[in-house]
């Protein structure tokens, strides 16, 4: 299955960037010229269990998801940002049971008509469909309310201002008598072109969304390489779970995380061009959370891309990047609520001979090598006897480029990640105050990113979750993206990265390109301004 070959009008080119000048200098005993952009922290706020944010340039303001509702934060000149207020759309609105409903995600008109739109999923999910709450960003008032799909997630502003896409992933849960409840996956279309301010959007109505269900004939030719639940196959459905969205010129590109694919819709004609199962990496990492920092092991992993981005790359080919964090619907070997557990521990795999009984040497199968680490329990089965033959860790723990045309995995860094965290051994792989403890699960976890030029160059700037790091890749090599920068945010108090946002330099009045880090882990949203690689353009 190839992936639709028009895709001239996003093609721009690299320029070369050398990541090892500051290292040389530093050899040569001169004065170090860092040859990747940094970052410059310019404020530090507390909001609880901040989440995603988005910056609305009509009112200077950023807004970001929290625990509570959303933090208005007026920026000022970056150093001198303030919380302002919190507002919570989900009680203004009348959604039931605000208090226990979940703001999921934000985003700001780039037109700059003042409005924003967050996301907000119902506490019963699977029976209740989402809401798409529109809010005047300067006052806060509540403007429209519409029905989504179930379980909005992820919601992405177009370029133009006259649309807005929502991914609603669509999880199950389990009803009565343990029969599932299966919410379908989908895209909602949400048109707002005509609307030309902020009070015009009083008037929009449910007429304006249209739902699209991943299906058809793209579905059809990626379906044996899809994640997919076995007793979902049958499903119209199948159990597609959009989570990140990214859009470049008419198309749009879709992760689809717990399915271990991206899709490729066209936003002229309305239809999937493609939704192709990503390829398993050979990937060094660290299998065992009893011994410290030790990437070792070499095993087959599923990306399972949290965040999708499209940079445009020279030579006449696009790609799209994924940062790879994995994901799970529920564990086999205890207890869980998702009605579809697809995840298990090795040892548990072995003992239960759902693997082929000569792949580990039993001692490699204990606590101490690795006998914990988590896998797909459905992903693997080489020759289709019952038996996994290539058991796959659940998420690459990288950032990985895959060509548009072909789909086919171009690039990927591999264990820098965790080879890096590995100098921070404080803190490495932690959840809460376990060093380690991530290890056998998704590792470091990179869960954001955010892709941009500085300097003439595409970087990725990629936010790890365990414990928390901001990691910057140079994209110059798209056969060898390259880390060169890793900040361990979780050494300063902020852990947990659940999102990284972007604010040109065009559109905020400090004059410089600003990333907002959410560390929902320590309640912290972070603003840091990118300082370009000495003697950049």
């Amino acid at each position: 299955m190839h992936w639709h070959r028009t895709i001239g009008a996003i093609m721009l080119s690299l320029a070369a960037a050398s990541p090892l000048a500051a290292q040389d200098a530093a050899t040569a005993g001169e004065e170090p010229q860092v040859a990747w952009p940094t970052l410059e922290p310019i404020a530090r706020l507390r909001h609880e269990g901040a989440g995603r944010s988005a910056y609305d340039r009509a009112s200077n303001m950023l807004f970001v998801v929290g625990d509570k509702g959303i933090a208005v934060i007026h920026m000022g000149r970056g150093d001198d940002a303030a919380i302002v207020r919190t507002i919570n759309p989900a009680i203004e609105s009348g959604v039931p049971e605000p208090e226990q409903a979940t703001i999921t995600s934000v985003v700001c008109d780039p037109r700059g008509r003042g409005v924003a739109m967050a996301t907000v999923v119902p506490k019963d999910h699977a029976l209740v469909p989402g809401r798409a709450i529109f809010f005047d960003t300067r006052t806060g008032k509540a403007l429209a309310n519409i029905t989504v799909g179930y379980e909005p997630v992820y919601a992405l502003w177009s370029f133009g201002g006259g649309s807005i896409h929502v991914a609603n992933k669509g999880s199950a849960v389990k009803g009565r008598k343990d029969i599932a409840i299966d919410p379908p996956g989908t895209l909602s279309w949400i048109d707002v072109d005509e609307l030309s301010n902020a009070a015009a959007f009083e008037s929009l109505a449910q007429a304006s969304v249209t739902i699209i269900t991943p299906g058809g004939e793209a579905l059809a030719s990626g379906l044996p390489a899809l994640r997919i639940t076995p007793a979902l196959r049958q499903s119209p459905d199948l159990d597609l779970e959009p989570t990140a969205l990214a859009e470049a010129g008419n198309w749009l590109f879709v992760s689809f995380q717990a399915n271990n694919a991206v899709g490729m819709f066209d936003l002229v004609n309305g239809v999937w061009r493609s939704i192709l199962g990503l390829t398993p990496i050979e990937q060094r990492l660290d299998a065992c959370a009893t011994d410290g920092p030790s990437v070792a092991h070499e095993l087959a992993t599923l990306p399972m891309p949290n965040e999708i981005a499209v940079p445009i790359l020279r030579d006449g080919d696009a790609y799209i990047v994924t940062a790879n964090a994995g994901a799970i619907r529920g564990r086999m070997d205890r207890s869980s609520e998702a009605p579809y557990p697809d995840a298990a521990a090795l040892m548990w795999m072995a003992k239960s001979k759902l693997i082929r009984d000569d792949l580990f040497p039993q001692h490699m199968l204990g606590y101490d090598g690795v006998g914990a680490l988590e896998v797909c329990a459905r992903s693997g089965d080489e020759d289709g006897d019952g038996v996994i033959e290539r058991p796959c860790a659940l998420g690459s723990r990288s950032l990985s480029l895959w060509n548009v045309t072909t789909g086919a995995l171009v690039g990927d860094t591999g264990s820098a990640f965790e080879d890096a965290m590995t100098q921070s051994p404080r803190v490495y792989n932690t959840i809460g105050p376990r060093v380690d403890a991530a290890s056998t699960e998704r590792g470091p976890e990179p869960s954001a990113m955010r892709v941009t030029k500085v300097g003439g160059v595409w970087y990725a700037f990629v936010g790890l979750a365990h414990p928390g790091a901001i990691a910057v890749v140079d994209l110059t090599d798209a056969r060898a993206p390259k880390l060169v920068d890793l900040r361990v945010s979780a050494m300063e108090g902020d852990f947990g990265v659940p999102a990284l946002t972007l604010v040109p330099a065009a559109v905020n009045p400090t004059g410089s390109d600003l990333l907002i880090g959410s560390f929902a882990a320590s309640g912290t949203v972070e603003v840091w301004r990118i300082v370009p690689p000495v003697g950049s353009q």
